[in-house]
């Protein structure tokens, strides 16, 4: 039976059984040692001697891992990091060392793939097969740049927007998540996405997108862009006259989209389309009789293409399509007058002309609106021209209105022949010449027209006023009044028959034309009226 091993330090273990082995604890230090051990039977036999070598590592190795620094933003990796894990053993010498990516356990060294967040842990193995643990570490891994979807928001027409819009980015990101979006207008700074106010035109905006890891996508968008209205106008000015066929014109201000619609308003009211040209000028044509005299409000509307639109300051305009109201004597002569009256109640007269014609005299006078004379005396109108009475002078009256319309007048004035002298005897043989009397005239009180010069008569032994008058003589001589007082009474009663005798036709005629004045112009009359 065997009692036991024994060894050069003694007894290693018991084991009192015919055959066996036992176990025994070596109670050396890490190292490599020699070991001579035999069997001892109860007999005192022993068996024959072995020996044993003994390598003893009791100590786990060291371990050091290698995790590069994060490539991206915020801690995340934009390129798979590569990790690894190293160790050291002074006694049975290093083996390897592992990372675990999840579950699984790989051999250093170890890249990190696949988007997303990764639990690692690192270990170390001797030649022995101890093993030391790392500590566990968190990769974050986003190696996918986000995704766009640029977008604009505001009011569109026909592919123009405003110039108030919304700048979208739209960007996405399934790993890190997206950390900003911003916009670049015409290659300009970056800026938040938001709400923007651009400038009429063409604009290349970019959008971008970045995500915490620091990957960043940009898309592109080109807008048009016009917010402003266009701006007609219209060239008549304000109080400005028009009569017949009028062309109105005027301009429309549009720098961008382009003019779709134009009108022409009369009072608000739409009337036609303008006439367009490539500049944006205008014209437009409309009938002004057939919208009656009257001021009306003449103005303009256009729209762009973007849908801006706007509508011209009306401006306001006097159609007139009536020409003065000449009221006119057609007959007098030259030892009285005639009666001119012109009615003008819309756009007011411009000038008023006068033409005087006969034989040897054509003359022409002009005055300037409401100048012209009422009364009209055949004299102021013969001046220096010599007309051998008796003559028939025809004076002609055109009026014009300050909207061209025009009408005419005319009156036919009998140039009389000067009144004989009359010589009365005197006693003691000397001749007086007494002057007819003349009878005197007063006219209605009136600015004095322009053209006609008025002459201021002094008294003088005789003097002769327009080649038909003559003015009493300032010096009155001795008369005889035994001789005077019959031919007086001879005068008189010859006079007083032919009052009620039948009128001579021209005498007949003023009295007509004094009867159809005689209720417009009552107040000239009262010092008129004894014609007779």
């Amino acid at each position: 039976m065997i009692t036991s091993i024994e060894g050069d330090s003694g007894i290693l273990c018991g084991i009192n059984t015919q055959s066996g082995s036992c176990v025994w604890n070596i109670p050396y230090p890490d190292g490599s040692y020699t070991e001579n051990h035999w069997a001892l039977s109860t007999f005192g036999d022993t068996s024959v001697l072995r020996t044993t070598n003994y390598n003893i590592d009791g100590t786990p190795p060291t371990l050091a891992e290698s995790v590069p620094a994060p490539d991206g933003q915020n801690g995340w990796y934009v390129t798979p990091p590569m990790l690894s894990v190293s160790g050291t053993d002074v006694t049975s010498g290093f083996s390897r060392g592992e990372v675990q990516d999840g579950g699984t356990w790989n051999t250093s060294p170890h890249t990190v793939t696949g988007d997303g967040s990764h639990n690692i842990n690192f270990r170390t193995f001797d030649v022995a097969g101890n093993s030391t643990a790392g500590g566990a570490i968190t990769v974050n891994l986003d190696t996918t740049d986000p995704t766009v979807a640029p977008q604009v928001q505001g009011t569109q027409t026909n592919g123009y927007y405003g110039k108030s819009v919304t700048l979208n980015v739209g960007g996405a990101d399934a790993t890190s998540g997206i950390s900003a979006e911003e916009v670049s207008v015409d290659g300009g700074a970056w800026q938040p996405a938001g709400d923007f106010i651009l400038s009429d035109g063409q604009h290349t905006i970019q959008f971008r997108a970045t995500d915490l890891a620091g990957n960043f996508n940009v898309g592109s968008l080109t807008i048009d862009v016009d917010g402003t209205d266009p701006v007609p106008n219209v060239s008549a000015g304000a109080g400005q006259c028009v009569n017949g066929i009028h062309t109105f014109h005027g301009r429309i201000v549009e720098e961008e989209a382009g003019i779709a619609t134009s009108q022409f308003l009369l009072d608000g009211a739409f009337q036609g389309s303008l006439n367009l040209k490539s500049d944006n000028t205008w014209t437009f044509d409309l009938n002004t009789e057939k919208e009656g005299d009257g001021l009306y409000l003449v103005s303009a509307f256009a729209e762009d293409v973007a849908g801006n639109s706007r509508e011209a300051q009306a401006v306001t305009v006097m159609f007139d399509n009536t020409p003065p109201v000449i009221s006119l004597w057609d007959t007098w002569d030259s030892a009285s007058y005639g009666l001119l009256e012109i009615d003008e109640t819309l756009s007011g007269l411009q000038q008023v002309d006068i033409f005087a014609k006969g034989e040897g005299l054509n003359k022409k006078f002009s005055y300037a609106g409401e100048t012209y004379p009422q009364t009209l005396y055949l004299n102021d109108f013969l001046g220096s021209t010599q007309v051998q009475p008796p003559a028939e002078i025809s004076l002609e009256v055109l009026a014009t209105d300050l909207c061209g319309n025009r009408s005419e007048g005319s009156a036919l004035v009998t140039l009389n022949e000067p009144e004989e002298l009359v010589v009365l005897p005197e006693t003691g043989g000397e001749e007086v010449v007494e002057e007819p009397a003349v009878e005197a005239r007063e006219e209605p009180v009136q600015p004095a027209p322009n053209p006609v010069q008025e002459t201021v008569v002094q008294p003088s032994a005789v003097s002769e006023i327009n080649d038909t008058e003559v003015v009493i003589a300032s010096t009155v001589p001795i008369i005889n009044w035994r001789l005077v007082l019959p031919v007086f009474a001879i005068v008189f009663f010859t006079g007083l028959k032919n009052f009620y005798n039948p009128l001579p036709a021209a005498w007949r005629r003023r009295a007509e034309q004094h009867e159809r004045w005689l209720d417009k112009y009552p107040d000239i009359f009262l010092d008129s009226i004894d014609i007779f």
